[in-house]
Formats: C-alpha cells, sequence, structure tokens
C-alpha cells in the first residue's frame, strides 16, 4: 500500500503510511464514507512505543512493520488488510476521474439556459409536447426514445458492448475512451439479458425521460428505471424531438 500510493501519486513521492486522513478523500467512492479510509488512518499510523506478544485485530501498520506488534497473523487483521488495499486502488481511480473534464453538473436551470440559446430551440422548447407514456398510444412502436431504449437492450441482449457505447453520454465517452467497450464488458457480462420490454416511459422534462424496462435473466425478473437524457454531438442538452440529437442513457452502469 506505501509503494502503490507512492507510484499513483509519482511527484508527491510520499507513501500511505506518511500521508494525512485529509490527503486520501475519495468523492466518487465508498473510501470518502465519514468512516471509511480516513477514518481508520490514525490507527494505522499510530507510533508504538511497546513490545505487544497478544494477538492484536486491528491494521497497526507501524507496530506490524517495525516488530513491535508480533501476534498479527489472523483473518482479521488478514481481512483489513485487504480491504485497506481495495479502498487504495478505489482512491486511486478518483484521482484519475479528478484529472479528466467533464462539462458541467446538471441543472434544471442551466438545462433551460442552453435550450434558449437561439430562437429555434426557444420555439421549440414553447412548443414541445410530451411522447407517448405506454404502447396504447399509436406514436409508442415509431417513437425516438422508445426505438432507442429496444436498440440498447438488444445490443445488451446480444453482449454487442462495443455498439452499446452508443448510448453513453458524450462526457461518459470521453472518460473511458478507448477501453469503454471493456467496461460495459465488466459491468454487464455478470447479468445476460434473456428477455426484455419497454413498458413505459416518464417525459419529466423537454431532454429528460424515465424509461420502465422489464428485464428478464436467468435468475430473475425485475422492472427497472433508467434514465435518459436527449443531447447534440457536444454533450448539449436539446429538446427533444426536434432531430437536434439523440437519446443517450444518463448513468453509465448496469441497471441490474
Amino acid at each position: 500500500m506505501d509503494g502503490f500510493v507512492n507510484i499513483v501519486e509519482q511527484g508527491v513521492r510520499v507513501g500511505l503510511h506518511a500521508r494525512e486522513p485529509g490527503d486520501m478523500q475519495a468523492w466518487d467512492s465508498v473510501v470518502g464514507h465519514h468512516q471509511g479510509l480516513t477514518n481508520i488512518m490514525p490507527l494505522f499510523r499510530r507510533d508504538v512505543k511497546r513490545l505487544v506478544t497478544e494477538p492484536i485485530y486491528e491494521l497497526h501498520r507501524n507496530g506490524i512493520v517495525h516488530g513491535m506488534m508480533v501476534s498479527y497473523g489472523n483473518i482479521v487483521v488478514a481481512t483489513k488488510a485487504w480491504n485497506y488495499l481495495f479502498s487504495i486502488v478505489d482512491w486511486a481511480d478518483d484521482r484519475a476521474k479528478q484529472k479528466v473534464t467533464d462539462p458541467d453538473p446538471f441543472t434544471w436551470s442551466g438545462l433551460v439556459r442552453s435550450l434558449q440559446k437561439n430562437e429555434a430551440e426557444r420555439q421549440a422548447l414553447e412548443s414541445w409536447e410530451p411522447g407517448p407514456s405506454d404502447s396504447s398510444d399509436s406514436r409508442w412502436a415509431g417513437d425516438e426514445l422508445v426505438v432507442a431504449a429496444n436498440e440498447y437492450l438488444e445490443l445488451w441482449h446480444r453482449q454487442n458492448y462495443g455498439h452499446l457505447v452508443q448510448y453513453l453520454q458524450l462526457s461518459a465517452r470521453k472518460r473511458l475512451g478507448k477501453g469503454a467497450p471493456a467496461e460495459l464488458r465488466r459491468n454487464y457480462s455478470d447479468h445476460p439479458l434473456s428477455g426484455f420490454e419497454v413498458l413505459s416511459i416518464d417525459r419529466r422534462a423537454p431532454a429528460i425521460a424515465v424509461v420502465h424496462m422489464r428485464l428478464l435473466t436467468s435468475e430473475r425478473e425485475e422492472v427497472v428505471e433508467d434514465r435518459w437524457i436527449y443531447e447534440d454531438e457536444e454533450g448539449n442538452p436539446r429538446v427533444s424531438g426536434t432531430g437536434s440529437g439523440s437519446w443517450v442513457r444518463l448513468f453509465d452502469g448496469c441497471p441490474l
């Protein structure tokens, strides 16, 4: 763990044992929990001044490394060490994500400002009407979002992770880069679909919708809510139904 942290931030060249808890914050991870990595670091770094021969059940780095705590060979300490290492990997992933510049966070006010940039978008916003909500509407089969959701589910069913990338937001495609298909394979491969159905759509706003889908695997059947956004080639939200963009999923993880 000391060496790994050293390698991740080579410009700092400080091992884990010499880091302050504040240096190991990771907001896009369970590591950032108030009882997570930063909470146990003081115990990890604590100096041990005397020999301890009775069994210990905490991960005292200094006591173990310097031979002051000799009875640490048990499954509790081993498990905590592995968990600690996994937390360090999460921290490293978060550091990498922080280096990627994403678009401004989504807000409703920001959405409206973006949509009102030109007269055409303003008029489209004023005249926007929600599309069909379920299959009882005659427009359902040909609706742009219904078609996109069914294509997404069909690609998942066929395990075509390369083409599944097209249903990621532009920000996610930039963040994942060439590794996007492999990332989707990791997320989806444990949940192969044996069947699916788009049940209904809740049209929340001109560029936002929630798709209700029935998903069947070999183990279970589940109805999920999947959030989608209508965005243009530059990743900006647009008024759906205008032909100015396409529907993509708001989140890049597997919905199951």
